[in-house]
């Protein structure tokens, strides 16, 4: 079915790493305090939205060498299954509901999850082949996942 090549597309069992955002709220002893709650779940789709839309990216840019990949060949738009005109679509969506989201938190999450974008934009396009680079850049965006869930508690 179409639909699951989608769900496939954006990936959602990597959302396991925006668990991150919970963490100030957690550790500041504020789980329960429904207001800030409700924008860490914010956050976490946020962060979830813009990482899917560079996984999507990724994949556009990416889908000649992984149709020879032995693995990455069976991804939707490799295999054939998303075209890289519906994935575009779906990569501007993304983009737009991660906007809307981010309207409801403040300035400094919205930086936050603008040089997260940025990041992996660098990650993508430069530096993930690169030694060291792309460890720093992984951690990176595991920091940056930290501290947009900090800033929003501000």
């Amino acid at each position: 079915m179409k639909i699951l090549k989608f769900i496939e597309l954006i990936r959602p069992k990597q959302w396991i790493k925006n668990l991150f955002v919970f963490a100030p709220i957690l550790f500041a002893g504020q789980l329960l305090n429904f207001p800030l709650l409700f924008q860490s779940i914010i956050a976490f789709f946020a962060f979830c939205g813009v990482s899917s839309s560079v996984y999507v990216l990724n994949d556009i840019i990416d889908v000649e060498s992984d149709r020879a990949h032995k693995k990455k060949r069976y991804r939707p738009i490799a295999a054939g299954d998303v075209s890289v005109k519906q994935a575009k679509i779906i990569f501007v969506i993304l983009l737009i509901i991660t906007s809307l989201l981010c309207l409801k938190l403040n300035f400094l999450f919205i930086l936050t999850i603008v040089f997260y974008f940025i990041n992996n934009l660098l990650y993508s396009f430069k530096i993930k082949n690169v030694v060291l680079l792309d460890v720093f850049s992984i951690s990176a965006g595991f920091i940056l996942r930290v501290i947009g869930g900090a800033v929003r508690l501000m």
